[in-house]
């Protein structure tokens, strides 16, 4: 899932991409056992790992921050 810009961004981002509120209520509905966020923006990255206590907080999921050349176990 794409986490690219904050939440205060502009209509035009929105457009293009998600928010952190609107990953988080997407991970609490779909209960993933692990949920994997890439393509993160410059803009985003101050924030990242405030977003990341938010969602370990409201999820029972394991949540992983892609970087490049990440491998995942399936």
């Amino acid at each position: 899932m794409h986490n690219a810009i904050d939440e205060n961004a502009s209509d035009g981002a929105k457009n293009l991409h998600i928010t952190p509120s609107q990953i988080t209520k997407v991970l609490i509905e779909a209960a993933p056992k692990t949920a994997v966020l890439s393509h993160f923006m410059n803009r985003s990255l101050k924030n990242q790992q405030l977003f990341k206590k938010s969602l370990i907080k409201s999820l029972k999921s394991n949540v992983v921050f892609a970087e490049d050349g990440l491998k995942i176990n399936l």
